[in-house]
């Protein structure tokens, strides 16, 4: 490269710069880490002590030279951070914490911070790839300005060493170099508009363009030295002594030839100062193009300063947004949880309810088939008394009549035999007489009767036949709620088939009954035989058979009375079972209306639930997708935030290494500078000096397994336990292939799964007291032991579950274990604790990696007094 003239105000100018990108470095580092103003006043001093102190800052630039808006930059972002706090909400007040967006305004704002990302993303990649075209372009134009270089160097040369006679020669290379310079010059033009449509890298194009200013000074230099030379030339020329009209005294022969290369001479002046004046000119325009670009250079500064500043805001807005994520992560979760905890409570009482309601319909159920039964029986009974009191009526016919006859042909032949007698008997006349008006009157009686028993009968069949249509109506009725039920159905089948046994039955009956009619009248035409015989034989066994008469009269008045009687008993008792088969028939009549409606209600009811129970399962499988959509959108964002986080610790690492390297100035450094390859990138790896620290926390789901709704003990030995160990120690040799890598490892915090599978329901939640906990205190001391072995100070989570208490009068300490710290369901970790426990954890990083503690710089964690009290 070329030595400048001015590289003093060069190398302040990015001194200067330097400074302020760091000045810019640790105002947004202050304003990102969040620090209180005391804090931030410390830091402020503590810049300014050191600004006092470095000898190479340059206030001039801050002051005077700096626009200022681009000195209001870091105050803006200082405002926009400020005012950023106070939009999220504490994370102390449960009340602000209850009013969390919908999971429609949570999906946007998920939506618009994916579109930032990736707009910052693409920002991020088209910056990298102008990055590399600038780089390439540089490499190009300063290659192409060495050759230039050489090619001048050379022509020069040849101008020194070169004779009078070349000087035509030259004017011509001289020529051809301007007509070089005026197509470089337009390059120059077209790649400047090119920079300044891409805002990149101006600094590398005005040192090119001074560098071509210096070449062009030493050319001119040269050139005026020429010139000088050229007219000292002339000037010893003319101060030779010469004759007349100032020529030399040669021979007269020699006069044209003088004459010839004074006129020579005198053009060759008129040509050189023509070029002198050209040569001003161009002096002049180089000089006014170099105040543009130095312009141009002042314009790119400003740029990539504004560049700068829009990265860092960038930045800025990228913890913010991380920030946000990692909020917005936490709250979904939180609203996961609640509504996971709160459909699967929903989920049992509805199942509760409708068990409820199916065990209520399942007893009205068998209820009504009871009462079906108990009616249909009922119908059966009514039904056989029915046949029966039929059967029992139509023999009361046929001994009406067969009475009938007799009397009729006892008259007959009473009243033959008395004319007969009349003569002998006149009492016997009077007695017929009497015996005829008493006959003739208990025969008024049995006409009366007859009618009498005629029309109840007949009452008697409209009641039948009205309680038949009621029970063909009940039968339907009945066969309609048969035909909603399979149950039903079958004791239907069964009751026609005892109703077939007994019709059976009944035939059989009546078939007794007509043998037992038959061998009655069997018997009463023996016996009227006899009587007839007993008549023909003789006349004078008239009196006995009078006598027998007159008691067979007073028998049969006696059986009538009798069968009278019986009769009117069961008219009495057909009356009065007929008015109980109505009642029952209405009461029956009602309750199955009452039974109808009931089961129109419930069948609403349960299609009701079963609407309600399909809004319920869609509602879950909407929210399970809805779940689903949005971990796998904070999974990606979370992916995304790693990408970039991975993105700014190598451009900060760029950072650094170019702040360091910008000081030197040499040329092999900045050809470092300026190319960008892959041992660029390792060596800027391999300067850096900061430790990388990760730290493993092993999770109890490697002790645990869910089985349904409730959490067991993976294993009941130590087998679980070996099992971390291993991946432990294969973490651990990973760690130890690289040399500047340290690993340390966090005990496990206590949790209790009794008091979970308490909470879900579970019979015997006791038996899991403690077993947790057990081998959590095992893993825990295992784990305290390799951080020893590791020269690690371990972080000890599960202190915040112990407590101690010391009575009086004794030396030893009594220790319980502490579940109260975690949630309700005592498997998650309650607010305050991971508070609690995020800080110790930051405290211990920050002691490891910067091996001492100060308070201005530690991340405080606001945490109350009685939340700390309460934990410890």
């Amino acid at each position: 490269m070329y030595a400048y003239t001015d590289e003093n105000a060069v190398e302040n100018y990015h001194r200067s710069v330097r400074d302020r990108a760091n000045a810019s470095l640790h105002e947004l580092e202050d304003i990102l880490q969040g620090t209180s103003p005391h804090t931030t006043l410390q830091s402020q001093a503590k810049h300014q002590l050191e600004s006092v102190l470095h000898p190479r800052t340059l206030k001039w630039y801050e002051e005077n030279n700096r626009p200022t808006k681009y000195k209001d930059a870091a105050s803006q972002l200082n405002q926009i951070l400020g005012h950023e706090p106070q939009r999220l909400p504490p994370s102390g007040s449960p009340g602000q914490r209850s009013g969390l967006p919908s999971p429609e305004e949570l999906a946007v704002i998920v939506q618009t911070q994916t579109d930032y990302m990736y707009q910052l993303e693409a920002e991020n990649r088209y910056c990298k790839d102008e990055l590399f075209a600038m780089r390439a372009r540089l490499s190009e134009l300063i290659e192409e300005n060495k050759r230039l270089h050489e090619e001048l160097k050379s022509s020069v040369l040849q101008e020194i060493m070169g004779d009078e006679k070349e000087i035509n020669k030259l004017d011509d290379l001289f020529m051809e170099e301007t007509g070089g310079r005026i197509f470089q010059q337009r390059e120059l033009k077209n790649i400047q508009v090119e920079m300044e449509r891409l805002n990149s890298l101006h600094a590398a194009k005005c040192n090119r363009l001074e560098a071509q200013l210096e070449h062009s000074r030493s050319e001119i230099q040269k050139y005026e030295q020429m010139i000088e030379d050229y007219k000292s030339q002339l000037r010893v020329h003319d101060s030779i002594p010469t004759r007349d009209n100032g020529f030399l005294p040669y021979a007269d022969g020699h006069n044209s030839f003088h004459v010839h290369t004074i006129n020579s001479l005198t053009r060759e002046r008129d040509e050189l100062m023509d070029q002198v004046t050209s040569l001003k000119t161009r002096v002049h325009e180089m000089s006014h193009r170099e105040d543009e670009a130095y312009g141009q250079m002042k314009k790119g500064i400003e740029l990539v300063e504004q560049a700068q500043l829009e990265q860092t805001q960038a930045l800025v807005q990228k913890e913010q947004l991380a920030e946000e994520l990692n909020n917005m992560k936490e709250r979904f979760d939180r609203s996961i949880l609640d509504t996971q905890a709160r459909l699967h409570e929903e989920r049992e009482s509805v199942r509760r309810e409708n068990k409820l309601l199916v065990d209520e319909l399942n007893a009205k159920l068998r209820e009504t088939l009871e009462k079906n039964a108990a009616w249909s029986a009922e119908l059966e009974k009514l039904s056989r008394d029915k046949v029966a009191l039929i059967g029992e009526l139509d023999e009361t016919k046929l001994q009406l009549k067969r009475f009938d006859k007799e009397s009729s042909i006892a008259h007959d032949t009473f009243r033959q035999e008395s004319t007969h007698a009349s003569i002998q008997k006149s009492h016997a006349v009077l007695e017929l007489s009497k015996t005829k008006k008493a006959f003739e009157e208990h025969a008024i009686e049995t006409k009366q009767e007859k009618s009498r028993m005629s029309m109840e009968i007949e009452d008697l069949r409209r009641r039948l036949k009205k309680a038949e249509r009621d029970l063909v109506n009940s039968k339907e009725e009945c066969i309609h709620l048969t035909s909603n039920t399979q149950a039903l159905e079958r004791e239907l089948h069964l009751a026609k088939l005892a109703r077939d046994s007994i019709e059976r039955g009944r035939n059989e009956d009546m078939k007794a009954v007509s043998i037992r009619a038959k061998q009655r009248e069997e018997q009463l035409g023996s016996f009227i035989e006899d009587v007839e015989e007993k008549n023909a034989r003789t006349t004078h066994d008239m009196d006995v058979m009078l006598k027998k008469q007159n008691r067979l009269i007073g028998k049969l008045r006696e059986e009538c009375k009798q069968q009278a009687a019986q009769v009117e008993k069961l008219v009495k008792k057909n009356r009065s079972e007929c008015g109980n088969l109505r009642k029952q028939n209405d009461e029956l009549r009602h309750r199955l209306e009452r039974a109808v409606t009931h089961m129109t209600t419930l069948e609403e009811q349960s299609e009701q639930h079963d609407r309600v129970h399909k809004k319920m399962t869609e509602r879950l499988k909407m929210l399970d997708d809805h779940g689903q959509n949005q971990s796998q959108q904070i999974l990606e964002l979370i992916a995304c935030q790693s990408r970039l986080m991975k993105d700014r610790q190598l451009l900060v690492r760029e950072v650094e290494f170019l702040r360091k390297e910008i000081a030197k100035s040499n040329e092999e450094d900045l050809n470092k500078f300026l190319s960008s390859n892959k041992p660029l990138v390792d060596e800027i790896i391999s300067t850096v000096n900061s430790e990388e620290k990760e730290a493993y926390f092993s999770g109890t789901c490697d002790l645990t397994h869910k089985e349904g709704k409730f959490i067991e003990l993976r294993h009941k030995g130590n087998r679980s336990i070996e099992t971390i160990e291993k991946e432990i120690q294969r973490a651990k040799s990973i760690v130890n292939k690289y040399s500047s890598a340290e690993i340390k490892f966090i005990d496990c915090p206590v949790l209790s799964i009794s008091t979970w599978n308490k909470r879900k329901g579970h019979k015997h939640p006791e038996n899991f007291f403690l077993l947790l906990t057990k081998q959590i205190t095992t893993l825990n001391k295992n784990i305290w032991k390799l951080n020893s072995t590791l020269r690690k100070n371990s972080i000890k989570v599960s202190r915040y579950f112990f407590r101690g208490r010391k009575r009086r009068g004794r030396s030893w300490t009594r220790r319980t274990v502490n579940l109260t710290t975690n949630n309700k369901d005592g498997v998650h970790p309650g607010q305050s604790l991971s508070l609690a426990i995020t800080k110790h954890i930051l405290q211990d990083t920050y002691r490891e990696c910067y091996q001492e503690v100060n308070e201005k710089d530690i991340l405080v964690i606001d945490i109350e007094i009685e939340e700390t009290n309460s934990l410890l």
